[in-house]
C-alpha cells in the first residue's frame, strides 16, 4: 500500500483474519506512595467504635492518623495520631501485634488503642532499588512475608520480625509493580499490581506470579490488603486513581475482578490489617502431581485428554475449576475424583487454568492455580501492513461544539479533536486482535486525554456539536479506548499507545465502510493543562511503520 503525502498521526492495527472452511485522576507515574494532591479530608466516625462482626486497622498517610474500620461495610473510626511518617504495609502476626514498615526500610509495631508507634530497626536483605511496599502474615506456617516492588519489577521475601532480617523467596513475576499481599488460612497468597491494575496469586515457595485477572479500577499510590479470616474474604484498602479516593474493596480470587464496598474519601490507607484469627489448620492436604504439568504448551484443542492430579490426604471432597485466564469456573464437586476429561474443542493459542480444591466436612485446603495453553492455530502467518488518514479535509481535525477545524487536532481550553483512519485494505471479515495508535505531540502541557470511541459518527459529515458531545461523553475511564493520565514531564514527540476496551469489536464493524474513526477528548478543558497533535497535513517528518496482521486459515 502506497502513500504519496506526508502524515503525522498513524493508526497501527494488528489484526487476525479467521478464514473458515466456508469463510483520581492524579497528574503523575504509578507511585507506591501518597497521592501528591490529595489533602486530608474531615476526620471521620468521632464517636465511639461501631459493632462489626470483625475490625480492620489502618494508618491513613494523608493525615497521619489512625483508623479502626468495621469489617464487612468499611465504615471508619478515628483511633488516634500516628507518628506522622508514612506506613509501606502493614499487617497483624499470630500473636495479634500489628507490624508496619516505613521509610527508610524501618520496621514498627502500632498500638492499636492510641496508634502510638514503636520503632524496632532497620530491616535489611532488600535488594537494593526495591522499595518495601507491604507486609502480609501467613497464618499456614507462621511466617512473615515482605513484599517489595520497584515499579518495573517485584520480589517476595520471608521475613523475621525479630532479627529483621527479608530473605529472598523470588522475583514475582507477571507483576511490575506489587502494592499489597494478602494471604489466608490456608497459606494462598494474592498480589495486587498497580502498574497492570491486576490480581495475582503468588507462589510462596518461589514468589511466582499468576494473573488472575482485571481489579476492575485504577489503583495507583500507596495501598494494602488483608483477608478476613473469618469469611476468607480478602479485602483491599485501595486507592482509585480515577476518582482520587480511598476505598475499601474486596476481590474475586477466581476473576481478579474487585467489588467497591465503601468510599473513604481523602483518607488514603497505606498499611491495612484485620485482626481475627484463623482457626485451627485444616487437617486435609492439597491436591498434588497436576497433569498436564502446570505451564504446558501446545496442548491440542480437539484432544487435550484428561486432566489429572493427586488428591491430598484426609480428601472427603473435590471441587475442580477450570476455564480461560479469567473466566475460570466450577465444572465438578462431589465425591473425590483424580482425573476429570477436559472440555474439547478449546481455543487456539489460549491458556486455560485449572485448580483442585480438597475438602473435609469443615474445611477446605488452599489449591494452587495450574495452567496450559493450547497449539497456535496452524495456518497462522504474518502480514505487514499500516494505516493512516486520507490526505483530505476533516479526516483529522477539532471541534469546540459550534465549528470544526481541519487538521491539527487540539485538546487546549474547550476543544475535542479526532483521527479517521483509511481501513480500506483489511478484509471485510478480518477478526482484530489489537489495534496501536500512533501520533506527534506538537504542545503539551501535564494532560490528562482520552482516545474515545466515535459510535455511528463519520466525522466528514457529523456537526461540531455531535462529535464534540460524543466525544466527551465516551471519554470515560470504563468506556474510552485509551484513559491517558500524562505526567508533568510529558514532551513533545512521536507517541505510540495500545487501544483497548471495545476497539477491536468496533474497528471489526466499521471495515465495511472503508474507514475508522477516533476521538481525542483532554479531560481538564483548561488553558493550562492541554495536548495537541499533528494531523494529516502539517509539515512534520512522516511517520513510517510496519505492523503485523495476523491471518488464519
Amino acid at each position: 500500500m502506497s502513500r504519496s503525502f506526508r502524515l503525522t498521526s498513524v493508526l497501527v492495527i494488528l489484526i487476525a483474519f479467521i478464514f473458515s472452511m466456508n469463510i483520581l485522576a492524579q497528574k503523575t507515574e504509578h507511585s507506591v506512595g501518597l497521592d501528591p494532591k490529595v489533602v486530608s479530608g474531615p476526620k471521620l466516625g468521632l464517636t465511639s467504635p461501631i459493632e462489626a462482626p470483625n475490625t480492620g486497622y489502618g494508618a491513613d498517610g494523608v493525615g497521619n492518623n489512625w483508623y479502626s474500620a468495621a469489617i464487612p461495610v468499611g465504615t471508619l473510626t478515628l483511633v488516634g495520631p500516628t507518628g506522622g511518617t508514612l506506613h509501606q504495609g502493614g499487617d497483624f502476626d499470630g500473636n495479634g501485634i500489628f507490624y508496619a514498615v516505613r521509610s527508610p526500610a524501618t520496621l514498627m509495631t502500632v498500638n492499636l488503642t492510641t496508634g502510638a508507634e514503636t520503632v524496632l530497626g532497620t530491616i535489611t536483605g532488600v535488594t537494593s532499588g526495591q522499595t518495601i511496599t507491604s507486609l502480609a502474615w501467613n497464618p499456614s506456617n507462621s511466617t512473615m512475608y515482605l513484599g517489595s516492588t520497584n515499579i518495573t519489577s517485584s520480589e517476595l521475601y520471608t521475613f523475621n520480625s525479630s532479627t529483621y532480617v527479608a530473605t529472598l523467596v523470588g522475583t514475582v513475576t507477571n507483576c511490575a509493580g506489587l502494592i499489597a499481599v494478602g494471604i489466608n488460612c490456608d497459606g494462598a497468597a494474592y498480589g495486587v499490581d498497580i502498574v497492570g491494575d491486576q490480581l495475582l496469586s503468588i507462589n510462596t515457595s518461589t514468589g511466582a506470579g499468576t494473573v488472575l485477572g482485571p481489579l476492575g479500577f485504577d489503583a495507583n499510590y500507596a495501598q494494602d490488603a488483608d483477608f478476613d479470616n473469618a469469611t476468607g474474604t480478602l479485602y483491599i484498602a485501595a486507592y482509585n486513581n480515577a476518582v482520587g479516593a480511598g476505598e475499601l474493596r474486596t476481590a474475586d480470587l477466581t476473576t481478579g475482578a474487585t467489588t467497591l464496598v465503601t468510599s473513604w474519601g481523602a483518607v488514603e490507607i497505606t498499611s491495612f490489617g484485620i485482626d481475627n484469627t484463623c482457626g485451627p489448620p485444616c487437617p486435609v492436604g492439597s491436591a498434588t502431581n497436576p497433569n498436564p504439568p502446570s505451564g504446558t504448551t501446545g496442548v491440542s484443542i480437539t484432544s487435550p485428554g484428561n486432566a489429572t492430579w493427586t488428591n491430598g490426604a484426609g480428601t472427603t471432597n473435590v471441587e475442580v475449576f477450570f476455564g480461560p485466564v479469567g473466566n475460570v469456573v466450577s465444572v465438578y464437586s462431589g465425591t473425590p475424583i483424580t482425573s476429570l476429561t477436559i472440555p474439547a474443542p478449546l481455543q487456539y493459542a489460549t491458556t486455560y487454568q485449572w485448580r483442585v480444591v480438597c475438602k473435609n466436612d469443615t474445611c477446605s485446603a488452599s489449591a494452587d492455580t495450574w495452567s496450559f495453553t493450547t497449539i497456535q492455530n496452524p495456518f497462522y502467518t504474518e502480514v505487514i501492513d499500516t494505516l493512516y488518514p486520507q490526505a483530505a479535509q476533516y479526516w483529522t481535525g477539532t471541534t469546540n461544539g459550534t465549528a470544526k477545524t481541519d487538521g491539527e487536532v487540539r485538546g487546549l481550553n474547550t476543544e475535542d479533536g479526532w483521527f479517521m483512519f483509511d481501513v480500506s485494505s483489511i478484509p471485510d471479515a478480518a477478526n482484530i486482535m489489537s489495534v496501536n495508535f500512533n501520533g506527534y505531540v506538537n504542545l503539551t502541557n501535564y494532560p490528562y486525554w482520552s482516545a474515545t470511541p466515535l459510535p455511528g459518527l463519520n466525522p466528514l459529515t457529523a456537526t461540531a456539536s455531535e462529535l464534540k458531545t460524543s466525544i466527551e461523553a465516551n471519554s470515560g475511564q470504563t468506556v474510552a479506548y485509551l484513559y491517558a493520565n500524562e505526567s508533568s514531564t510529558f514532551t513533545t514527540g512521536w507517541k505510540s499507545y495500545p487501544l483497548t476496551g471495545t476497539v477491536n469489536a468496533d474497528l471489526e464493524a466499521a471495515l465495511g465502510q472503508n474507514w475508522f474513526a477516533v476521538g481525542m477528548d483532554e479531560r481538564d478543558n483548561s488553558a493550562t493543562y492541554y495536548i495537541n497533535w499533528d494531523g494529516w497535513s502539517q509539515a512534520n517528518i512522516p511517520y513510517s511503520c510496519t505492523i503485523l496482521i495476523h491471518y488464519s486459515s
